[in-house]
């Protein structure tokens, strides 16, 4: 008999599914949804998601695989080299989804022989044409030729394995198969950080009601400037702007830059310059020699203000 979770999941599913024009079958939703879910603080398109799925047969146990570098999402024309400096953070996030009650060790085993066969560095892709789709393959590709591109850039590495399910317990045997696949994937990659999260209808739940923050603080070193009730012009310390444009675990909250249209553009003699700036010892001011950011809110107060 199902529990609360498992019902409220089964109703999220129908009505969630109702809203595409796309037809779905409950299995094909169900692996969209769960990664929709999962990867939500990347912000993907509808789009992104769907490229990143990879099929109903020969996909190895990965339903669906990703590959992040400083998390944005690497497609096949990624100019990885140019566009990521030192110490990049490269992340393969691959998804199991099964619409199913329970966990099984069959999914983990699966994932395990496909990361043996594939994460290897040297692995030849004809020699598993036909054994693995070509979205297992070429997502695989792409995960090897980015983080080969950026190796001399000291990058850290970690591999995240998502395991979806309408479950609620998770059995000894299948956290054991869990531990396995880990070693399995550390011994391919020894320097890397390995995961294996068990998605279940309570954790899809509790995603699919999580709501992003609205209101956000930024420190200014001065009292504001305003020329109007709701414009401002402030100094404010690096730190403290990255750490208004950054989330609780230091990463990048990407949907408060809907409305901006500018994105970081890679080495361009602007870039280069201002790092240069930025590294030296001089006592330059810096904020004279550059425009500033333009933050655009539906809203915006001072502290006096809201007193």
């Amino acid at each position: 008999m199902p529990n609360n979770d498992q019902i409220l999941l089964g109703e999220l599913l129908k009505q969630e599914a109702d809203e595409f024009d796309e037809t779905f079958s409950e299995s094909d939703f169900f692996e969209f949804y769960s990664a929709n879910q999962i990867l939500k603080e990347y912000e993907l398109s509808y789009e992104e998601i769907r490229v990143g799925i990879a099929g109903e047969s020969h996909d190895g146990g990965a339903d669906s695989i990703f590959v992040f570098v400083n998390g944005d999402l690497i497609k096949e024309d990624s100019d990885v080299k140019e566009k990521y400096k030192k110490n990049p953070d490269i992340e393969l996030v691959i998804i199991q989804s099964k619409k199913e009650s329970g966990f099984g060790e069959d999914a983990l085993l699966k994932l395990s022989r496909l990361c043996k066969n594939l994460l290897d560095l040297e692995f030849i892709r004809d020699d598993f044409t036909g054994r693995y789709n070509e979205t297992i393959l070429s997502s695989f590709e792409l995960f090897k030729k980015t983080y080969v591109s950026l190796v001399t850039k000291r990058p850290s590495l970690k591999v995240s394995f998502h395991y979806a399910s309408m479950g609620v317990a998770v059995h000894d045997n299948v956290k054991k198969q869990a531990e396995d696949l880990v070693d399995d994937v550390k011994e391919m990659l020894p320097n890397s950080e390995v995961s294996v999260d068990f998605v279940g209808a309570h954790e899809l739940v509790t995603l699919s009601q999580e709501r992003p923050n609205e209101v956000f603080r930024l420190p200014t070193a001065e009292a504001p400037l305003s020329t109007s009730e709701k414009v401002f012009i402030a100094l404010t310390n690096i730190k403290d702007y990255y750490n208004f444009i950054s989330d609780d675990n230091g990463k990048l909250m990407r949907h408060i830059f809907e409305s901006n249209v500018r994105d970081y553009q890679g080495k361009t003699n602007v870039n280069k310059e201002i790092q240069t700036t930025l590294a030296s010892q001089n006592n330059e001011e810096f904020w004279w020699l550059n425009n500033g950011v333009t933050i655009l809110g539906s809203d915006a107060t001072t502290p006096e203000a809201r007193n």
